[in-house]
């Protein structure tokens, strides 16, 4: 195993924004680090020019660039790729292109898929294992019935409530005291995704339902929740990553949702551990043929769980 990393935060803010094309639109991407793994970030924290503004964020960032080369972006209809609401509100199949179109662009033809929201690349993962090596999750669950069982006049309520710091407040409030996090929260919030952005999410995340998908995911996988996460029940992340069938699941202390706040010592020396295994180039053969799924922020997973409480 490795030895621990440290955060070094060495020219970070000179990252370059790339472009990806599909289907003539742009995909917004950063490639930095130095490590000797591929890693592809689906994060949904902010625009990705605008990560780097948040010291906890940057720090975060910069210790996965000590472990691997790793490839983050912006989905279509999010922060600063081109906006397509109709396509942003689509199915595996667009998530699935967005992530081939930047791995393709990269000229990666296999990367570790690091997932903080948990919920957004296992269909991508169990349908196109050939493209990824390895997963980490985070507060990963099947489906959401706290928003299945919300009226049309709380979804609007609870889209409000995602695009403002309220939602920092709710999923991290051992944190949200601090001036300088909720400052950049609510403007990542509202630079990341607009108002009908939020209210398509929380239509398709309704229909969400992962079920059926978790075991077909035929990579190694390391599945993360902090014990005493305000937002997500630990067993009903235990159970899921249960239905994974290479999955380790790993308790780690804290309650922050956002695996990038709070104390992330223990989460990275995990990670490492993980991406020091020897069965992460475990094979893998049989990609499942077809899904029904529906991605959706992070942030929205971290308040679906709170229902009406959360505003």
């Amino acid at each position: 195993m490795r030895s621990p990393v440290r955060a070094r935060l060495v020219g970070v803010r000179g990252t370059e924004v790339r472009w990806a094309e599909i289907d003539g639109m742009s995909i917004a991407y950063e490639v930095f680090g130095a490590g000797p793994i591929d890693l592809l970030l689906h994060q949904n924290w902010a625009p990705i020019d605008f990560m780097w503004e948040l010291p906890q964020l940057a720090s975060f960032l910069d210790q996965l660039g000590a472990m691997a080369r790793v490839i983050v972006y912006d989905r279509i209809g999010s922060g600063a790729s081109d906006r397509t609401p109709s396509r942003f509100a689509s199915t595996t199949e667009a998530f699935a292109d967005d992530a081939r179109a930047v791995l393709d662009a990269v000229g990666v033809p296999k990367a570790v898929f690091f997932d903080p929201s948990g919920v957004g690349s296992p269909p991508y993962v169990a349908t196109y294992p050939q493209r990824i090596q390895a997963a980490i999750l985070v507060n990963l669950r099947t489906s959401f019935p706290e928003i299945r069982a919300m009226t049309t006049a709380q979804r609007e309520g609870f889209a409000k409530v995602l695009q403002g710091v309220r939602s920092l407040e709710i999923g991290n409030p051992r944190v949200a005291h601090d001036p300088v996090l909720r400052e950049w929260w609510a403007r990542a919030r509202r630079l990341h995704s607009t108002r009908e952005d939020q209210r398509a999410q929380i239509d398709f995340a309704m229909r969400m339902d992962l079920e059926s998908v978790l075991p077909a995911m035929r990579v190694p996988t390391l599945v993360l929740h902090r014990r005493d996460n305000v937002m997500f029940d630990i067993e009903t992340s235990r159970a899921a990553a249960q239905l994974i069938p290479n999955a380790r699941f790993v308790e780690l202390p804290g309650s922050e949702s956002d695996i990038f706040l709070g104390d992330t010592a223990p989460v990275f020396a995990e990670i490492d551990r993980f991406l020091s295994a020897p069965d992460t180039e475990a094979a893998h053969d049989r990609p499942l043929a077809t899904v029904l799924f529906t991605d959706m922020v992070a942030s929205t997973e971290q308040l679906a769980a709170r229902g009406d409480a959360a505003w």
